[in-house]
């Protein structure tokens, strides 16, 4: 039989309770991403970004969300092509948008 470690028992009994905390809080987050509602913009948005990556010649595997070289090269991610698209339909880059999410 083996013994009980007390501190090392505690320490998991203490991680197990912060993963379930984390996920209840992580999972409220998500209720409300479920409803989203997209608008003609974020329609037009979506839109734009599958057209600057029609072609997988255009794609940009390596996402570091630094997209002004995407940009300047022609090759995106879909991070960086959202964020073009964004500012081709709109004007601006608003990361609150919904294709944005």
């Amino acid at each position: 039989m083996r013994n009980f470690d007390f501190t090392n028992g505690m320490k998991q009994i203490a991680s197990l309770f912060i993963f379930f905390i984390s996920q209840l809080v992580y999972g409220r987050a998500n209720e409300e991403d479920r409803n989203l509602v997209f608008d003609s913009i974020d329609l037009k948005i979506t839109q734009r970004a599958d057209s600057i990556l029609s072609d997988s010649l255009k794609w940009n595997k390596q996402d570091d969300r630094e997209c002004n070289d995407d940009i300047a090269t022609g090759k995106y991610s879909l991070y960086c092509s959202l964020y073009k698209a964004c500012i081709d339909v709109s004007g601006t880059y608003v990361h609150r948008r919904r294709p944005c999410k």
